[in-house]
């Protein structure tokens, strides 16, 4: 975990050690580079490469070519130079051709990198040997930039041991065709050009929770300090404390501060369970302020009876249909997040990845907070940190819209710490969206 110092050179983190094994010395040494992607200085690189006339390095055929792209230099703070390199791609192999064509690169490298050299290297694969080097070259965005719209980038690729030989001229031609490389916004820069977050909730109300006034009961208050009050003595649970924590954060970023508030799994007065029922007992779920969510939520104890199932789907599709309505458009942009707090795994699994696979379409992301000792496994599935979530239809996520943490680590740190594992993939995602997805650049004109 690279430390904040240089944090604005990609190449900050250098760490280098022996390998051992108990019954030898030393088994070489293994060294570690952490690459800082530092999302205020992205570019967002597109090219679509191919070559021509690659040398024939195969006694019994042509060449099976791929290519290396790789920085010039990484930062060694043990002797304070650049040193060594970083491969940024390396390409699929094509099998038994001069004239290679590989698949369209997307690349996000750091703004650093627009006026630096970046090594190209052409090579052919063998099966089992050394793999042999057709020629290098080398590469500057920012030239490549230049070039844009005047038709497919030439560059020759040289073998430097033949160089100086008869009639050697290069060893192929390297081509990029369609480049476009620009700046990736940030999520910093969609705030400012009038983007809007907006924040809900849903609060578990399932018997597995425990009747509320059993010392036992994850609902149950005791008297703690909150230190979103100024140190105050005030009734606790851990479903306020994880509100609170993330609740003071996000409601900076919504100006009117009206937060849909709502509670699942809880039978009200008509004797029906209920998986989206509105915390204040009124058809308009809106709250003011996370303190008014909590005065709602403490309401809702009184006047709703603990039940089950634990069913996310409903919910979730109630914020779909909100953010439906809401008019998404490059004049009209704004992000809901929705953020369940729950006791256990969820018993609508299908139904909820189902939502959360049509939801990944639309400008919004869901965080679920796991509190008290159940097993979560289901939620880290939900998570889709490994892959793309897919659906029992086989439709699959456009993008990664959850995120969940579990309440008992944090329970005794302290609350940035809590919110900050909560909060760190949002700022990427909202980007996702609004930029790989919506194909929206910051601003509203």
């Amino acid at each position: 975990e690279p430390s904040d110092s240089g944090a604005t050179d990609f190449f900050n983190s250098y760490i280098s050690g022996p390998v051992t094994n108990p019954l030898h010395a030393s088994l070489g040494q293994l060294t570690v580079r952490a690459h800082v992607k530092n999302d205020n200085s992205q570019l967002m690189v597109h090219m679509e490469p191919s070559a021509r006339g690659v040398d024939k390095k195969d006694l019994m055929g042509k060449s099976d070519p791929y290519f290396v792209l790789k920085t010039a230099r990484i930062f060694d703070p043990s002797n304070r130079q650049n040193t060594g390199q970083s491969i940024l791609i390396k390409s699929e192999v094509i099998k038994k051709t001069l004239d290679p064509v590989w698949k369209p690169v997307n690349l996000e490298v750091p703004n650093s990198l627009y006026n630096e050299p970046i090594e190209l290297s052409v090579w052919d694969w063998d099966d089992g040997t050394p793999h042999d080097l057709i020629g290098t070259n080398s590469i500057i965005l920012s030239r490549l930039v230049a070039s844009q719209g005047t038709g497919p980038i030439q560059i020759p690729v040289i073998h430097d041991k033949k160089v100086g030989g008869k009639k050697y001229t290069d060893s192929g031609t390297f081509v990029i065709s369609n480049f476009m490389c620009q700046e990736k916004p940030t999520f910093l820069k969609y705030l400012q050009g009038g983007l809007r977050l907006n924040f809900s909730v849903g609060i578990d109300f399932t018997a597995s929770n425990g009747m509320p006034d059993n010392p036992t009961s994850l609902h149950y208050m005791t008297e703690n300090a909150n230190p979103n009050q100024g140190g105050a003595m005030v009734p606790m649970n851990d479903y306020l404390q994880a509100l609170y924590a993330v609740g003071q954060v996000l409601q900076d970023y919504d100006a009117d501060r009206r937060f849909p508030a709502m509670g699942f799994g809880g039978k009200l007065l008509n004797d029906t369970v209920s998986f989206n029922f509105a915390l204040n007992g009124q058809v308009d779920p809106h709250c003011i302020g996370i303190d008014g969510i909590v005065q709602a939520y403490k309401q809702a104890l009184k006047a709703v009876r603990l039940s089950g199932p634990t069913n996310f789907a409903p919910l979730i599709r109630y914020i779909m249909d909100l953010t439906a309505r809401g008019g998404f458009s490059k004049q009209n942009q704004f992000y809901n997040i929705l953020m369940i707090i729950t006791d256990g795994e969820i018993t609508d699994e299908k139904e909820t990845v189902s939502a959360i696979v049509e939801a990944s379409r639309l400008p919004m992301s869901i965080i679920i907070v796991g509190v008290g000792s159940a097993d979560f496994r289901a939620m880290e599935l939900l998570d889709s940190d490994k892959g793309k979530l897919r659906d029992s239809r086989g439709n699959t996520a456009a993008r990664d819209i959850v995120q969940f943490v579990p309440f008992n680590p944090f329970k005794n740190l302290p609350t940035e710490r809590f919110s900050s594992a909560v909060l760190q993939e949002l700022p990427a995602s909202i980007v996702d969206y609004m930029f790989n997805i919506c194909r929206i650049t910051p601003g509203l004109n």
